[in-house]
């Protein structure tokens, strides 16, 4: 709906320049989330992450994998970043697991995944 694309583009304006903005960026991500818009699952997990609020960040990349369609960036993102979720949390095994799921869904896909390094 029209509110859902209004406060997703609010939401991507705020997130351009997450060092100042990455609460209101949440804010208006989470209120196009509630509008049923799935693809603002991505950056609220990357602003949780940004934020180190990691126990949130880990809910919306998982309801992002859940969500998305398989072999697409949002695939590959969703485990890429809970791979460093893992790394930041020690839990190393679980960090390889999905940072090579992330490599092969993008090898698969043909997403670069050269946006990480």
């Amino acid at each position: 709906d029209n509110d859902s694309y209004l406060e997703y583009q609010i939401g991507l304006a705020y997130y351009d320049d997450l060092d100042k903005y990455v609460e209101q960026a949440n804010e208006y991500m989470l209120r196009a989330y509630e509008h049923s818009n799935n693809d603002a699952l991505f950056y609220l997990g990357y602003c949780n992450f940004f934020m180190q609020k990691l126990e949130e960040s880990e809910k919306y990349f998982m309801l992002l994998r859940e969500n998305c369609k398989e072999n697409n960036r949002a695939d590959v993102d969703s485990y890429y970043r809970m791979g460093q979720i893992y790394i930041m949390r020690k839990e190393y095994d679980k960090a390889l697991e999905d940072t090579k799921t992330a490599l092969q869904v993008a090898k698969d896909s043909k997403y670069k995944m050269n946006n990480y390094y």
